[in-house]
């Protein structure tokens, strides 16, 4: 479900450090994906780029964005439309941000600055946070969350058409159905009543 602001637990986990997945639309209308770091800036999410790159040419394209940030199971994605800066001053020293926050070691940053970044034409895009979707933010293994489970039994049931669980260990031989052959019956897989004795 979208939402226009993030919750605090939504804030907590974009602030931990993580990757973002920023997508943009390629100039024939296919995704392109790139793997960044970013930050939270207020109500914006940060990336910078080095000027070439081709989401560069997408964002300048067609400035609509989408930043996802996940954890195994839980994630968010943040969609909009990025505002682009180009003022070297405020660019470098939002490469710089982003260094200290990944690196974590202040002369690998200054290294960085020094041999690397300092000398590229640097673009960053602010995204604001009002489009929101996100999912299990709340529990760090949302497998096992109440209901799952039983989604997960329904979807069994409607694809191998088997009703009733069954620990029985042995599976029929003779049973055409798919389920039967790949190991129905057994205390992990459901057995149909009418076919799988």
């Amino acid at each position: 479900m979208a939402r226009g602001e993030l919750t605090p637990a939504q804030r907590k986990f974009l602030e931990e450090r993580r990757f973002a997945v920023v997508g943009s639309k390629n100039p024939d209308g296919s995704p392109h994906l790139a793997v960044m770091w970013y930050l939270v800036d207020g109500d914006d999410i940060v990336v910078n780029s080095a000027q070439g790159r081709i989401k560069d040419r997408n964002l300048a394209l067609d400035p609509r964005m989408s930043v996802v940030v996940e954890d195994e199971y839980r994630w968010i994605r943040v969609d909009g439309r990025a505002r682009i800066e180009h003022d070297q001053s405020i660019t470098h020293e939002d490469i710089r941000r982003l260094a200290t926050r990944y690196y974590r070691d202040e002369r690998k940053v200054a290294d960085a600055m020094r041999d690397n970044f300092s000398k590229q034409h640097r673009i960053t895009y602010r995204l604001p946070i009002r489009r929101i979707a996100g999912e299990s933010i709340y529990r760090r293994s949302p497998v096992f969350r109440q209901g799952f489970l039983h989604s997960a039994f329904g979807a069994l049931v409607r694809r191998t058409g088997c009703v009733r669980p069954t620990a029985a260990p042995a599976r029929s031989r003779s049973c055409s159905r798919r389920a039967c052959r790949r190991g129905a019956g057994t205390a992990r897989v459901p057995r149909r009543r009418s076919c799988c004795r």
